[in-house]
């Protein structure tokens, strides 16, 4: 999906609301937490907050993507009252969360609008985008560095992974050459249990 698809969903959200007799409730709209947007709504008794926020390195080291919650305000907010109050401010992070979509960033090229997708989509392209970067390098062992990348790594494995103790036996970190030119970078190759990772 795209981002206007994003947009459709948090319009039909507000849509089914308004459609139960929900009405905007401006006073409580004022100032930003961050989020790329937001809207509330009332029914006169409960305030309702609709809103859109990116996240980074949700759940592992690589995806990222924007949220949709829809959550419902401390009883202590009032409906339709005026502006400026501070007891009229909803934080975000303490709303009764009625639900949470996440679309996760799949990809993204040479100026190209951005797709989105679940987190099982996520993981799957950026493994895909891995194994091809690892496909431009040429893997050459360093022994002076060896002891030292396999300790880096298995950290690594370990956040990636949720692995408490890798098997070593399993675990693989090499330097990588570049094929075309043969010089050095910084970037190191782990490879476990099947499955490529690029460490800068």
């Amino acid at each position: 999906m795209k981002y206007a698809d994003i947009n459709r969903r948090v319009t039909e959200i507000v849509a089914d609301y308004i459609q139960r007799g929900y009405s905007i409730n401006t006073a409580t709209m004022e100032g930003s937490q961050g989020e790329v947007a937001s809207i509330d709504l009332t029914d006169g008794k409960n305030v309702i907050r609709i809103f859109v926020q990116r996240f980074w390195l949700k759940d592992d080291l690589y995806n990222d993507g924007y949220e949709l919650i829809v959550g419902e305000a401390d009883r202590c907010i009032r409906a339709h009252q005026p502006a400026g109050r501070m007891y009229e401010t909803i934080w975000n992070n303490k709303l009764n969360v009625i639900r949470r979509d996440e679309f996760y960033e799949i990809g993204k090229t040479h100026g190209r609008p951005a797709w989105f997708g679940s987190r099982d989509e996520a993981v799957a392209a950026e493994n895909i985008r891995v194994n091809r970067y690892a496909h431009r390098y040429e893997p050459v062992s360093k022994d002076s560095l060896s002891d030292y990348a396999t300790k880096i790594a298995k950290r690594y494995i370990c956040r990636v992974t949720g692995i408490k103790h890798p098997n070593r036996a399993k675990l693989n970190v090499r330097h990588a050459i570049r094929r075309d030119d043969g010089r050095v970078y910084g970037q190191y190759i782990v490879t476990y249990n099947g499955k490529s990772y690029i460490l800068h």
